[in-house]
């Protein structure tokens, strides 16, 4: 077994502990708690969460990020491959009654959102060189009464943040990329690697031009393709939907009675609807892991509750717009069969959904969604390289951030040719080891977090 194989095997080890009863333990009942505490604002307050985002869109500051710039920031990071690749890996692993539980573990994620943003907000501060900068290493550190625990939690957290960063926000995303250019104009396997290879190297050169510009060019790209490529697939996966309607009832039956049946169906156990409904949730949104808050923390915002509402916000548009109705495009394709609740066999999760959208719509399809995977990819990986440079910043100052951004940009080639279940492993570790820092803070913040 060569190297690769080796620390596959020994990072899934780790996954099963991290991703065991305790971590999901923890992300849900984070958010369960904060529901309650909050009084299940969620449903409560849905007009001042919705509208009030919405309101800001418009609302801009000269010399300072807008609210707007950096809530597409946020957004561009989280609606990435887990959007789309990430929720044909929970329905191959857990099943259909996954869905449910992704759909269950927004709604609890959404209260974790708002009390991570909301922290961020009121212990945000400015760097040498003037930018406002926060996240959860900010208030780890600053917001917690025991001095030495509140260092060791955001040094831990900006350490785990910064590897994250080389697996969820850039080898899963442009390994997606790759695979999905591949499946769309497939070549002799020969020169796969070269292939790999030359995808990579272009991505590499693209990413270069835009991250090395800094926050504001950052802002100015994802403000201007998130909106976009949003509306555009959510059209077509309606559509599909529609094509496909008398499937929508025996999809949903097939959901609810796949996440709570007890019988053993491969993938469509109900500890592994969980599992995987949860972690890919997690993977999509970040509700719980404190990077989104990076890119929020950056903006000029009235007060930390709006900042809370931005939290909440992006969960809904990811995860309970965009990764449901992902994955109602695949259960209404005829790829999934909703007996059992398994995907058929013969297909990976890196390409699931391009096979849903071509039984659909043909050719045109499968190019389709690789087109809106390549922009939600290439937009993850530009707001990520943001959160792992005030990671890097926070670590080692802002004088060292370049030497961060050249490592992450010519990490882009190397993520183009690792295989895609080894990208994804490590980063539910990461994910995992991120989150326990965060939520620990989190939870004994909570006073902060309901204070007027």
């Amino acid at each position: 077994m060569n190297f690769l194989g080796v620390l596959e095997k020994i990072n899934n080890v780790l996954n099963a502990v991290l991703w065991g009863p305790f971590g999901l333990a923890l992300i849900m009942g984070t958010g369960a708690l904060f529901t309650v505490l909050l009084k299940g604002f969620q449903i409560r307050q849905f007009g001042a969460w919705f509208f009030g985002s919405i309101k800001t869109f418009f609302q801009r500051k000269d010399g300072a990020v807008s609210p707007f710039s950096a809530l597409c920031t946020a957004l561009a990071a989280t609606v990435g491959v887990g959007s789309i690749v990430g929720v044909a890996s929970a329905l191959m692993l857990g099943g259909t009654g996954a869905v449910f539980w992704m759909a269950a573990a927004s709604f609890f994620s959404a209260a974790t959102a708002y009390a991570e943003n909301v922290l961020g907000a009121k212990y945000s501060a400015k760097n040498k060189k003037g930018e406002r900068v926060g996240g959860p290493m900010y208030y780890l550190r600053d917001g917690l009464k025991c001095r030495i625990l509140g260092r060791a939690l955001s040094l831990s957290f900006a350490i785990f943040a910064v590897f994250a960063t080389f697996g969820i926000g850039n080898a899963v995303q442009i390994n997606a990329i790759v695979s999905n250019i591949q499946s769309s104009f497939p070549i002799e396997n020969d020169n796969k690697f070269f292939y790999s290879l030359s995808i990579g190297i272009v991505l590499t050169v693209l990413l270069g031009l835009v991250i090395l510009g800094g926050i504001k060019r950052i802002s100015a790209v994802t403000e201007k393709v998130v909106p976009f490529m949003v509306i555009g697939y959510l059209l077509c996966a309606f559509l599909l939907i529609f094509m496909n309607i008398e499937r929508l009832v025996p999809a949903l039956l097939s959901m609810f009675r796949h996440a709570f049946s007890f019988r053993s169906l491969g993938g469509g156990t109900i500890g592994s609807a969980i599992t995987w409904g949860v972690r890919r949730g997690v993977f999509s949104n970040e509700a719980g892991l404190g990077s989104t808050v990076i890119a929020n923390s950056a903006a000029e915002h009235k007060s930390p509750k709006s900042q809370g509402y931005f939290g909440v916000f992006e969960v809904f548009v990811d995860t309970t717009v965009i990764c449901t109705i992902t994955a109602f495009a695949i259960l209404c394709s005829g790829l999934v069969d909703l007996e059992s609740g398994k995907v058929l066999a013969g297909f990976s999760p890196s390409t699931l959904v391009g096979v849903a959208f071509r039984e659909s719509f043909g050719a045109f399809g499968g190019f389709l969604v690789t087109a809106a995977l390549c922009f939600f990819a290439f937009s993850t990986v530009v707001g990520w390289s943001y959160y792992g440079e005030k990671a890097w910043e926070f670590l080692f100052g802002t004088e060292t951030v370049a030497l961060y951004k050249l490592i992450f940009v010519g990490f882009v080639t190397v993520g183009a040719i690792v295989t895609p279940s080894l990208a994804f492993s490590l980063s539910d570790t990461f994910n995992a080891l991120m989150m326990l820092p965060n939520l620990t803070g989190v939870l004994l913040l909570w006073r902060q977090v309901l204070e007027k």
